[in-house]
């Protein structure tokens, strides 16, 4: 049987005639021969690129906003841990001399104990095991400092109080934004 004529087209209309007339052996599963198959499977490739594209770009937002605090974070910063390590830093300043010096400072210390059991649970997707160990670390040199508060020990809540500051220092040189 000579072989059909090739133009334009020719090559790929030319197998699919042979796949007509059932010339080859797999002329059963040629897909040309069918144009509704052909748009079905345009149209799941199309299904799955779109898919792929949208879970790509899902993917890059999660860790993108994984890296920042979420805003309770800030705000827990803003109205607790900030005022409160205030307090505690303030003895480098000068020796609480009242007994209500004394008492605000075992109170900032208790408040930056419960902060830091609040800041581990909100911690970032990423990076989360050094963010428990600094919110834990944060919590335990704030029990030192209020035991030396309630002991009267200046010297002791200096201590807790150079811990804390490099606590603060390493999860912040970690975890904010520059």
């Amino acid at each position: 049987m000579p072989a059909p004529a090739m133009s334009g087209k020719a090559p790929e209309r030319a197998a699919h005639r042979k796949c007509a007339r059932g010339l080859f052996s797999n002329a059963d599963n040629c897909r040309m021969l069918n144009p509704r198959e052909i748009a079905g499977e345009k149209k799941q490739m199309k299904t799955g690129i779109t898919c792929a594209i949208v879970g790509a770009v899902a993917l890059m937002a999660h860790f993108a906003l994984a890296q920042q605090p979420p805003e309770r974070v800030l705000g827990l910063m803003k109205s607790v841990v900030v005022p409160a390590s205030d307090v505690v830093f303030a003895v480098g300043k000068g020796a609480p001399k009242k007994e209500s010096d004394w008492a605000a400072v075992e109170n900032g210390a208790s408040r930056l104990i419960d902060a830091g059991k609040t800041l581990a649970t909100e911690g970032p997707a990423t990076g989360g095991a050094d963010w428990i160990r600094l919110a834990n670390s944060m919590s335990q040199a704030a029990v030192v400092a209020g035991s030396a508060a309630k002991n009267r020990n200046v010297d002791a809540v200096l201590d807790a109080g150079d811990v804390l500051y490099t606590t603060c220092e390493d999860c912040h040189r970690q975890y904010m934004k520059k």
